[in-house]
Formats: C-alpha cells, sequence, structure tokens
C-alpha cells in the first residue's frame, strides 16, 4: 500500500487527477514524488503537498488528511483500491472506469461524473449532481455503483445511463432528472420534481416524495419482485436499507410523459 499524507490544505483548491492507482503502481516513489498537481494557475508536485510512504505495486493508495479541497482524485481510474481517510472534494471518481474508491468522510459536487465502472463508497454526505453529466453533455454516469451513506444534494442521476446509485438519508431537488435508464434507490426522502423528463430507469424512494412531477401517472399499488435483487446486491456490499424488505408495497408513477414516458417512480408505501 502506498500512503500520501496530506501536509496542508489552504485556501486554493488542488486538481490531482495522477492520484489514480492504475497510474502510481507503476510508477517508483520518486517518479510519484514528481508528478504534477496543479494549484490556480501554478504547477507543483505531489511531494510539495504529500509526504509518501509505502508500495505502490499492489494498487492501493491511502489518502490521510482532509481532502475536501482536492479535485479529480481518482478521475478516470480503471482498477486498484483509493482509499480516503477524510473528506474528498470535487469530481472524486468522475470518468472512474473500474476499481474501488472509499470514503471515510463525505464529498462534494460531481461525485462519480459520467463514470462507467467501478464502485465509489461515501461514509457520509454528497453534494450535488451525483453520477451526473457534466453540462452541455448528454449522458451522465453509464455503469459502475455509487453508495452514500448520509445524504446527498440536487440533481442526483441526472442523464444516467445505466449502473446503480444508492443513498441511504434523502436526496435534494431533481433526482433522476433526465435519466436515461440505470436506478437510483433512495433511503430517505425525495426533494422536489423528482424524475423530471425521464425517459426510462427505476426511481425507488423508500421515505416520502413531497411531490409527483406533472408528466407522471400513478398506476396503482405494486409488490416489486425485482426489488429483492437489489436487496441482496446491497447487502452484499455492507450497504443495507432497513426499509428495503420483499413484503413492502409501492405506489407506482410512471413517465415523464414530456420524455420517452418508460421510467417509474416507486415509493415505499
Amino acid at each position: 500500500m502506498l500512503r500520501l499524507i496530506l501536509k496542508s490544505n489552504g485556501p486554493i483548491p488542488l486538481e490531482a487527477d495522477s492520484i489514480r492507482p492504475n497510474v502510481l503502481q507503476t510508477l517508483s516513489l520518486m517518479d510519484i514524488r514528481k508528478l504534477p498537481i496543479w494549484q490556480g494557475r501554478n504547477c507543483g508536485l505531489i511531494e510539495d503537498f504529500f509526504d509518501l510512504d509505502g508500495d505502490p505495486t499492489d494498487g492501493t493508495i491511502e489518502l490521510l488528511g482532509d481532502c475536501s479541497n482536492i479535485k479529480r482524485l481518482g478521475e478516470r481510474m480503471s482498477t486498484g483500491t483509493l482509499i480516503i481517510r477524510g473528506s474528498a472534494g470535487m469530481h472524486l471518481g468522475a470518468g472512474m472506469q473500474g476499481g474501488l474508491i472509499d470514503v471515510y468522510g463525505g464529498a462534494e459536487d460531481w461525485l462519480g461524473a459520467g463514470m462507467q465502472g467501478g464502485t465509489i463508497r461515501v461514509r457520509s454526505h454528497a453534494g450535488d449532481l451525483v453520477g451526473a453529466a457534466y453540462r452541455g453533455e448528454s449522458r451522465g454516469m453509464a455503469g459502475g455503483t455509487i453508495l452514500i451513506d448520509g445524504h446527498a444534494g440536487d440533481e442526483v442521476g441526472a442523464h444516467m445511463r445505466r449502473g446503480t446509485i444508492a443513498v441511504a438519508g434523502n436526496c435534494g431537488d431533481f433526482v433522476g432528472i433526465s435519466m436515461i435508464a440505470g436506478t437510483i434507490l433512495v433511503g430517505g426522502d425525495l426533494g422536489k420534481s423528482p424524475g423530471a423528463g425521464m425517459k426510462r430507469g427505476s426511481l425507488i424512494a423508500l421515505g416520502k416524495m413531497s411531490n409527483v412531477s406533472p408528466g407522471f401517472t400513478a398506476s396503482g399499488e405494486y409488490q416489486p419482485n425485482f426489488l429483492g435483487i437489489y436487496t441482496k446486491f446491497l447487502k452484499s456490499k455492507d450497504f443495507p436499507l432497513p426499509k428495503l424488505t420483499p413484503e413492502s408495497r409501492y405506489i407506482r408513477y410512471v413517465g415523464d410523459r414530456v420524455s420517452a414516458g418508460k421510467g417509474e417512480i416507486l415509493v415505499r408505501i
């Protein structure tokens, strides 16, 4: 395991897309120390901001310290494990293709934006636009799994194409906006206008839904068998949602009619 111990965390964010296991495991400690990290318009080196020890060859990286002001950690990583013993900044795991990111704190906006594979676990709260598409892009998350132990902000799963997002707490407004496919499970309450512009996919709310988007129609009560698969899957990830039980019944809403109209929102009764 390679350990990177943060020396300081100043007011200007760092951009550290070079810190990803599939890059570092092929390099010596000397080469890793000389990798670039941007701070505003200035380019520094990893050794300017981190103390390093350990061996990177096993593909496991551990960051110690408050990394909430460090952007783009694990961006485009394809293999290995990135453990963050603190919080993480914006764009964590963006474009991720494989491997595991485990955050023992919170994460800022754009967590897993456009990710294609792998697993991200955040053991506290997350910001806005989890698994979303960047502005101007038509597709967001296209695969993989994002698990959030706390709450999440607005536009979770915006333009999501595939994969699974599970949030143990509440979500903000516009969850699943313009969702193309995939599954979002929310253990708490939904904010305003969930599923607006939704084409396909499933949005499951185990708490309350504050309002239904106008393009959705209620289609009765329903006991979905497929949720048993997600129950087993989440338990295998040590992420159980207590209210996700086989005997639970849901009100099913179908929409959004302003789009393809083949999506569904399931609200637990």
